[in-house]
């Protein structure tokens, strides 16, 4: 059955998205921490921390212009790492709407008669995965544009503790339920073998 193959498909790609999602969150979290360090740094640049080289204004200029160029280059990373996050999202929306079509495409083919066979595995009618995978799709959009948010305010804001904020943020990731996301997978997974 090809609705069968593409709901398979579909949570391999879920799967593999969400892998990659993981992956990312980690490194956007190093990235975000060492923005902190960074910004941190440049703080003290303006105290009389220096020591034995707190008069030698050309060694005191250096060190700023690379701690600008470093962070110029983690607020880069980190710009990177979100657009990779929203490719892993992307790639599981393209997923679920193919699912979607294929699920019209039988409806509009098969009429009532896709309605008596919908069942593909065990207990849940079709359109109950898409349900599924749009709930997770939801949390994901949620977390996108949060992230977008934390980013762009991360380049520019240099208040500490808003940025540890923002750290916390990026970490936990407060719109991703995880717990109804394993939950999900192991209904589907129950489904499905």
């Amino acid at each position: 059955n090809q609705l069968k193959k593409q709901l398979l498909d579909t949570f391999s790609s879920f799967q593999t998205s969400r892998e990659r999602w993981d992956q990312l969150n980690s490194v956007g979290t190093d990235i975000m921490n060492d923005i902190i360090n960074h910004n941190l740094k440049l703080q003290y640049m303006e105290s009389t921390h220096w020591g034995s080289i707190s008069e030698n204004k050309v060694a005191r200029r250096c060190v700023e212009i690379k701690l600008f160029e470093q962070l110029e280059d983690l607020a880069y990373r980190l710009k990177i790492n979100y657009e990779n996050q929203v490719q892993a999202y992307e790639s599981l929306l393209t997923a679920v709407e193919t699912l979607e079509y294929s699920q019209n495409s039988a409806i509009n083919s098969l009429g009532q008669e896709f309605f008596d066979k919908d069942i593909l595995f065990h207990t849940l009618p079709f359109a109950q995965y898409i349900e599924m995978f749009s709930e997770i799709l939801d949390m994901y959009r949620e977390e996108i544009m949060s992230k977008r948010l934390v980013m762009d305010d991360s380049f520019v804001n240099q208040q500490r503790e808003t940025l540890i904020t923002y750290l916390s943020y990026w970490s936990l990731q407060p719109f991703i339920d995880t717990s109804r996301i394993d939950y999900l997978i192991d209904v589907f997974k129950t489904e499905t073998d």
